[in-house]
């Protein structure tokens, strides 16, 4: 049990008459139970508090669970003491003398620990040096005539281990022996034996006696009595446990002198003198003993003013040794970087100077990083082929182009936000509240973030109310992008479903809708939304720019698949960091071993020469481990910092960063938390830079000094000092100085370090390695900050040189001069895809010039194509006049009439009858603040766009031409969302959607509003019914539009010349079709002539079950028969292609020499179709659609035959049939009655299933199945993955490709191969794609895109192939999964 304050500790009682309820306090740590609080606090503070001593070992200030594992420890220790030699020391413990008992266990230790005692056992070395289990059976003394007396001057060590242990020798008993029943006797020296490992040390001895020995009433530590009867010491001898003489140990100093057993000590000479009485008695000699005692005192007083002196001497110099070695631990110990004295110079980087603003460039660097990190979430390849760089971020920023960069930026985000929020909404119900639930209240002055989520739900409602589809399916391009962005900012922080908020809540980590950025930025920044209201986003200033681009970022950031990204990010570093730490660890551990093992060899070498071999041995071992472990270090390193951006800060607490998106190493000063200035300068001491010990100490000595002498320190003869080589000089001097050295100048007015005032560069950069290298050495290793920085910095150093190596130093700084690698750079890559940002109008125009232009000419092109096309006519009175007035922009002699239903309403007079049965217009804008005043932002940035009379007049006036176009649509002709699909023919019947979008429309305050719904509107119209595109029924050609005559009622094409009879020109009045004169003519009864009997084939199974069946088959055959014309319907209605286009191929879109279905003209390549096809066909060819729709002709037919009667009059059932699809029937109608007469069990379907089984190529018998091949090939190049192998790398793209890969292999040539017939079986073709998937492992990094790409395209490539029944090769025949993603809980 611990002692508790060095006494015995007694355990609180169990209570007594404890109840079942009563409530009571339990400590664990000591096992005891209380019913006071207040006790239980105390006991367990006391156990926690180092107050405890070990029992056993005596150990001090330690705690009760630190104390309870000493004395466990303790008592396993006891237990592992060698039994043997518990006698022997017990024996030689009575034989000290000693007051203390360290002293008498150090007397036992030293004596017994290179003495080896009867009955021990031992280890023993023979000529074969191995050690070898051996027992000692006797001691043999050295002669007594070879025995040297003790040194009497000797050390006490000397005459304490006399005679000397390296005189004894031992007879031992060998028990490893060869022969088991022979056990070897030998003599050996004191050098070749020794204790096993650990067995005996001077802990273990100190232990173990302290458990048996006491003092007595001398104060000496004797064995206690009962163990001396207990272990029988009285009767042992000391030639029982070993030879020689008996030790004599040295008694403590108080106890040295010993008069017949009675312990005396040395007397003055003042009682000697007195102790004779007859000596005493003379006065003589009473004198002398007077200047006796008189000299004795003085002496003594002497010798003890030399003794205090002394004693005062040396406490003075441990405390300036404890002092001065405490001074320099805090030396050597990292300190806050400004309270250094040694630092030096850094080198001064060269400022970023752009175009963009000074106070942007940070928030610019953010994006371009951003965009680089996520680039495959972003899909930035698909907007900037050449990657987001610096020269189109400034011209996406300074630029006002309505088709340029920065339009291609925002479409990037908003499209990345879309297909988030699809895949969050694909996981669970994340629907909006009701806009009706939620209650409008009146305009305050004040706007909070609860009641701008109530306003963003229901302006998040706009775009499914009045486009008729929901926000992220809104047509976005060019001149959409700036209404579709002000929308999703307006509809940013709608509140959700209960349910749904509750999982997102879960999912997000905590997010809810008020926390949404697009909501912040609309209480904090509401003039950015009041500009894009009336303007296009690319007109904003460059500081609301990067608002609005920040503000997708963080909503991109609030989504969980994007912070699982951010998070296994981070895991993946956090791992990577600690493998290199235990690589290290393991590196220096081999390193110690090997250099133990080389010293123990080396050792040996002495003795026999035969080791140099071994050693020579693992010296090369070593070489070859340490190159293996240093290559494995550097991987581990790479994978650690290869992307590590935030190096540190400096003294000055600016930033030192590694970017990807732009190559360089930058300096960033625009730390705000830099905190106050000190309340002194730190003065520095140039000769502390890079001194050694010597230096440093006489530096602390004299700082000491200096600090104790305050007359010194007030001196006025004081020399002035140096600060890095320069005197004191005038206060600019100083400030100079310190701004040079980065240091606080404790003026808050002229700090470089914490003023405000003082002026900075925000970012700098470093283009030279030379100058980085300079920076690595002048960094104070001393400092917090400096010294994390220097390590990161030796890191990342190959990194950091390769991004200076290319930094492009003419477009961060103009006035540099350009590296030769750099000359040709600028402004290539942005040049190719922005040549035409404007829309082919002058750079220099005005952005709402450009959209103004546009949207006229988008108007006329609409109308003239609704109007040549014959899907409807403007209702105006005059069409000409009309057009003209907006080519010319004359607006007031515009006619702005609308007609509806034959009624004329004025545009001015919007609130007629009709309008006003619809509910009041809500534009979206409203809900961004109840206050119509301007409110400036937080950043106080007060620009505010002013648009002109002319403009609002123009917008007003296109908005009122576009709703003329939307209502001269004849409905049939307008399709979902706003027309209606089905059997609505009349042109009276409107859609509700359509009238909505009407009135958004005439509330349009800007023309990219107005484009929004041009796009709307274009979705919705049925080009395919237009007469421009319009394909004659008969020939199925397009051509000679002229000559071509459409239905009244179906509004299908005819040629004049291809109906039957043909037509020499255009009849008057209305005019329809065969189809729709039948169903338009009134039914009349016919007449059927009763048929001549004559022989009939007959089907006795069937014959019964013909006449139900026939019904069934008739419906069968007209329901086939309409699908097939509602897929021809359909074909018409999604091509949109304009007259004279060329064919392209309906399976990939592109053009080349194509194939033309004879039925339905659908062109194909032979390799795009469904099976390819080796040549293009001679005859007539019908592609797979139309095939089908024949074979469920023919099955009809075939149905339709048995049972029925056949006449030779050509009729069956009432209708008249042509010869050659009599002939037709009755061939297919022969053949399966041969196949009935072979097998009668087997039905006419199962016939026909076999007979188109014939062609099947999943037979196993084939060497090539050609048709799962091609399925499979189908399969792989549509994935999203394939995109880095469906043609050949181009030499121009990755010069060195074809010096790392000399078996080049794609997608696409392996399609080109299995077209063409050169695969004759189907391990030809796996060779080729394991030669894809090979070629892309060789080439290609683990963390690269293109390498990922390839592991999740041969997961998919081998999973089909399996669905397929194909044979791997067992080079693919192996595991590609990877780790599934975390479910976030919080």
């Amino acid at each position: 049990m611990p002692l508790l304050k060095k006494k015995l500790f007694e355990k609180n009682p169990i209570p007594e008459n404890i109840r079942d309820d009563e409530e009571v306090f339990y400590c664990a740590i000591t096992n005891e139970i209380f019913r006071d609080y207040e006790d239980f606090s105390e006991r367990m503070f006391l156990c926690n508090s180092m107050v405890w001593t070990c029992s056993l070992t005596g150990k001090a200030n330690l705690t009760y669970a630190e104390a309870l594992e000493s004395e466990d420890n303790a008592k396993n220790s006891l237990k592992e003491f060698p039994a043997e030699l518990k006698i022997p020391i017990l024996y030689l413990a009575t034989k000290t003398k000693r007051s203390g008992f360290g002293e008498m266990a150090e007397d036992v230790f030293l004596y017994a620990k290179d003495r080896f005692f009867i009955g021990e056992n031992i280890e023993t070395s023979f000529t074969d040096l191995k050690w070898k289990d051996s027992h000692v059976l006797q001691v043999i003394a050295p002669p007594s005539g070879k025995l040297k007396s003790p040194p009497k001057n000797g050390n006490v060590q000397e005459r304490r281990s006399h005679p000397a242990p390296s005189q004894y020798k031992y007879e031992i008993e060998h028990l490893d022996a060869d022969d088991q029943d022979i056990s070897e006797i030998m003599i050996v020296d004191c050098n070749q034996i020794r204790r096993k490992k650990g067995s005996f040390s001077r802990e273990k001895c100190k232990l173990f006696l302290k458990q048996y020995v006491e003092q007595d009433e001398r104060g000496l530590f004797v064995v206690k009595p009962s163990v001396v009867d207990g272990f029988n010491l009285s009767k042992v001898t000391f030639e029982q446990i070993f030879g020689g003489p008996i030790p004599e140990f040295d008694a403590s100093r108080k106890f040295e002198k010993v008069v017949n057993g009675k312990k005396v000590r040395q007397e003055s000479l003042h009682k000697f003198l007195t102790k004779n009485s007859a000596f005493a008695k003379n006065g003589s000699n009473a004198d002398l003993l007077e200047k006796m005692r008189k000299k004795e005192e003085e002496f003594k007083l002497m010798k003890q003013q030399k003794k205090e002196r002394e004693m005062e001497m040396k406490q003075k110099k441990k405390e300036e040794n404890i002092m001065l070695a405490g001074q320099l631990r805090m030396w050597n110990k990292p300190k806050e970087d400004l309270e250094l004295v040694d630092h030096q110079i850094l080198p001064k980087p060269d400022p970023v100077i752009t175009r963009v603003p000074d106070e942007h460039v940070g928030d610019m660097f953010m994006v371009l990083e951003f965009v680089n990190d996520f680039a495959k979430l972003l899909s930035t390849k698909d907007f900037f082929p050449g990657d987001l760089t610096v020269d189109i971020m400034e011209r996406a920023l300074l630029e006002k182009e309505v088709a340029g960069p920065l339009i291609d930026l925002i479409q990037m985000f908003l499209i990345a936000l879309f297909h988030v929020q699809d895949q969050e909404a694909s996981q669970y119900r994340t629907e909006t509240e009701n806009p009706s639930s939620i209650k409008r209240e009146e305009d305050c002055d004040n706007m909070n973030v609860r009641e701008a989520t109530r306003l963003a739900t229901i302006a998040s409602t706009w775009s499914r109310k009045y486009q008729g589809v929901p926000l992220g399916r809104l047509p976005l391009y060019s001149l959409t992008t700036s209404e579709v962005l002000r929308l999703h900012l307006l509809a940013s922080g709608a509140i959700i479903n209960n349910t749904g908020a509750r999982w997102r809540y879960q999912q997000r980590g905590g997010y809810t809708s008020e926390d949404d950025p697009g909501l912040h930025l609309k209480l904090h920044s509401p003039h950015i939304l009041e500009a894009l209201k009336t303007h296009n986003v690319v007109e904003l200033p460059v500081g609301d720019k990067l608002k609005i681009l920040s503000c997708l970022i963080n909503q991109l950031l609030t989504y969980a698949d994007v912070r699982d990204i951010v998070e296994e990010r981070i895991e993946k570093d956090k791992q990577a960091k600690a493998d290199y730490k235990l690589a290290l660890v393991a590196e220096k551990r081999r390193e110690q071993e090997f250099l133990t093992a080389r010293y123990k060899l080396k050792k040996l070498l002495k003795a026999d020469p035969n080791v140099k071999s071994e050693l020579e041995k693992l010296e090369i071992e070593n070489s070859k481990k340490r190159a293996q472990n240093e290559s494995k270090l550097e991987e581990l390193r790479k994978a650690a910092y290869e992307k590590q951006i935030l190096m540190g800060q400096d003294r000055a607490f600016r930033q030192y960063l590694n970017l990807e998106s732009v190559p360089g190493f930058f300096v960033n000063f625009e730390e705000e938390n830099t905190g106050i200035c000190l309340n002194n300068v730190v003065e520095q001491v140039p000769s502390l830079v890079n001194a050694g010990r010597d230096e440093t100490l006489a530096y602390i000595k004299q700082t000491m000094q200096d600090s104790n002498s305050s007359d010194k320190e007030n001196s006025p003869l004081k020399s002035p000092k140096k600060i890095n080589g320069v005197l004191n000089g005038s206060r600019e001097q100083k400030t100079d100085l310190y701004s040079e050295l980065l240091v606080c100048s404790a003026d808050p007015t002229t700090c470089f370090v914490h003023s405000s005032s003082v002026k900075r560069d925000r970012w700098c950069f470093y283009h030279d390695i030379n100058t980085f290298h300079q920076l690595c050495g002048s960094l104070n290793k001393r400092g917090v900050r400096e010294s994390e920085l220097q390590q990161n910095l030796k890191n990342n150093n190959d990194e950091i040189e390769r991004s200076i190596m290319s930094t492009p130093v003419p477009t961060l700084n103009m006035g540099l001069p350009c590296k030769e690698e750099d000359s040709n750079c600028i402004k290539k890559s942005s040049k190719a895809k922005y040549e035409n940002a404007n829309l082919g109008y002058p750079n220099d125009m005005n952005p709402t010039d450009i959209l103004h232009n546009s949207l006229i000419e988008n108007i006329l092109e609409m109308e003239e194509k609704l109007f040549a096309g014959n899907l409807g006519t403007l209702s105006v009175k005059d069409r000409e006049k009309w057009r003209n007035c907006l080519q010319n922009k004359n607006y007031k002699e515009l006619d702005k009439t609308l007609h509806k239903n034959n009624v004329e309403e004025d545009s001015d007079l919007v609130q007629s009858d009709e309008v006003a049965e619809l509910p009041d217009y809500e534009y979206p804008g409203q809900f961004l603040s109840s206050t119509s005043d301007f409110v400036p932002d937080i950043d106080n940035n007060d620009v505010h766009l002013v648009m002109k009379d002319e403009i609002q007049e123009a917008i007003q006036s296109l908005s009122v031409a576009l709703a003329q176009v939307g209502r001269s649509v004849v409905t049939k002709f307008l399709k979902k969302p706003l027309g209606r699909m089905g059997n609505a023919r009349s042109d009276k019947v409107k859609s509700s959607i359509l009238d909505l979008w009407e009135q958004s429309l005439l509330a349009s305050t800007s023309f990219s509003q107005i484009f929004l719904h041009y796009s709307t509107l274009d979705s919705c119209v049925m080009w395919g019914k237009s007469v421009l595109l319009t394909k004659c029924r008969v020939c199925r050609r397009r051509h000679d539009s002229e000559n071509m005559l459409l239905c009244d009622s179906c509004n299908l094409g005819h040629h004049l010349y291809c109906l039957k009879p043909k037509l020499k020109s255009v009849p008057k009045g209305d005019w329809f079709c065969n189809k729709c004169q039948k169903e338009r003519k009134p039914e009349v009864p016919v007449v059927v002539e009763p048929a001549k009997k004559r022989p009939i084939f007959r089907d006795e199974e069937n014959e019964e079950e013909g006449s139900e069946q026939e019904t069934q088959n008739n419906d069968t055959a007209n329901t086939d028969i309409e699908e097939v014309d509602e897929e021809e319907e359909q074909n018409d209605s999604d091509e949109m292609v304009v007259a004279g286009k060329v064919d392209l191929c309906k399976t990939c879109g592109s053009g080349g020499e194509v194939i033309s279905c004879e039925k339905c003209s659908s062109c194909y390549h032979i390799e795009c179709v469904e099976p390819p096809l080796r040549h293009a066909p001679r005859g007539s060819w019908l592609c797979t659609s139309c095939k089908k729709s024949n074979d469920r002709k023919r099955h009809h037919d075939l149905s339709k035959t048995n049972g029925v009667v056949v006449q030779r009059t050509g009729k069956m059932n009432g209708q008249r049939r042509c010869a050659a699809q009599a002939l037709y029937k009755i061939h297919d109608f022969a053949k399966s009655l041969r196949q009935l007469s072979e097998s009668d069990d087997s039905s006419e379907d199962e016939v026909i299933s076999k007979r188109s089984s014939r062609r099947d190529d999943g037979r196993s018998d084939l060497p090539l199945h050609n048709s799962a091949l091609h399925a499979v090939l189908a399969e792989i190049m549509k994935d999203y993955n394939a995109w880095p192998f469906l043609r050949p790398v181009q030499k121009t793209e990755v010069p060195d490709y074809y010096d790392v890969i000399t078996k080049p292999m794609d997608f696409g040539t392996i399609k080109y191969k299995l077209n063409m017939g050169e695969y004759q079986e189907d391990a030809q073709f796996m060779s080729d794609a394991l030669l894809v998937f090979q070629n892309c492992n060789t080439y290609n990094h683990k963390e690269d895109d293109v390498y990922k790409c390839g592991v999740e395209l041969l997961k998919h490539f081998q999973k089909k192939c399996k669905e397929l029944g194909l044979k791997l090769p067992d080079e693919l025949e192996y595991d590609v999964s990877h780790p599934k993603k975390k479910i976030r809980t919080k």
